[in-house]
């Protein structure tokens, strides 16, 4: 939670040095034994501090009930949308173009989880969310300001 008495150390996630409470020597222990990497620590951002969304993106267009946007630990931005429409139709031109190209296809189809979206969507054509300034989910409202660079 934001009032932990754990040590603050700073992390590094992009270009962007930010504060993070260090979770413990036994959760770096575990995390390094099963990532079997040496030297892990386990961090929870510290939420009294603000990391914005990256601003060339976001010039502040949105009235926010809650306030400016922010990114925490993410790449630039706390969300990334994506339908499973366009993750099919991507996978359909891959094959199409190896087929074309004389390669056997066994890098194919592509995981979900190679673009890391933390929203799937179903019930749209392909492509549409790139259209689309909001998704409404529930009573939440997702301003969408940028294609993600993974899904050019």
């Amino acid at each position: 939670g934001a009032a932990r008495a754990a040590p603050v150390r700073p992390v590094k996630v992009w270009e962007s040095i930010c504060d993070a409470f260090d979770c413990g020597d036994v959760a770096a222990e575990w995390l390094s034994e099963f990532l079997e990497y040496p030297g892990v620590r386990l961090v929870e951002f510290d939420t009294r501090k603000v990391r914005p969304v990256n601003e060339p993106f976001y010039t502040g267009h949105l009235r926010l009930p809650y306030g400016e946007p922010q990114a925490a630990f993410s790449d630039g931005y706390p969300f990334l949308i994506l339908s499973e429409a366009s993750l099919a139709a991507l996978n359909e031109a891959l094959a199409t173009k190896a087929a074309a190209d004389g390669l056997d296809g066994s890098h194919l189809p592509i995981d979900m989880n190679r673009f890391r979206p933390n929203i799937i969507l179903s019930g749209c054509a392909p492509y549409e969310e790139d259209e689309w300034a909001t998704v409404d989910i529930g009573s939440v409202c997702f301003h969408l300001v940028k294609a993600c660079g993974r899904c050019k």
